[in-house]
């Protein structure tokens, strides 16, 4: 079960959040996850999309569970992880990937 936040004019989209519910195998704790957060490079600076689709994300959360969030990419990961810290706080976890394929990189981890 998903939902989608859209921000811009009808027919012209500038950011979207994609947020999945569900409940992990370890617990019976339901949460929200993202699986995209993304607002376009022309609409990034001078404006509040990013914050806007996390506060969205936000108050979703405050009502159907916890909020799963982070950055699975190297691609401006500080700045990302400064937006995240300014909105929800410390980190609450770490996640480490193996095999996974940075998307600038040519070259694949995995064998």
């Amino acid at each position: 079960t998903g939902v989608i936040g859209v921000i811009g004019a009808p027919g012209s989209p500038v950011g979207a959040a994609w947020l999945v519910a569900g409940c992990d195998w370890y617990t019976e704790t339901p949460s929200i996850s993202d699986r995209l957060l993304f607002v376009h490079p022309d609409h990034r600076h001078g404006s509040t999309h990013a914050r806007d689709l996390l506060a969205w994300a936000q108050a979703l959360s405050d009502r159907l569970g916890p909020l799963l969030i982070g950055v699975l990419s190297s691609h401006r990961a500080a700045a990302k992880l400064r937006l995240y810290q300014r909105r929800f706080g410390a980190p609450k976890a770490y996640l480490f990937t193996y095999g996974l394929r940075d998307h600038r990189d040519d070259r694949s981890v995995a064998a």
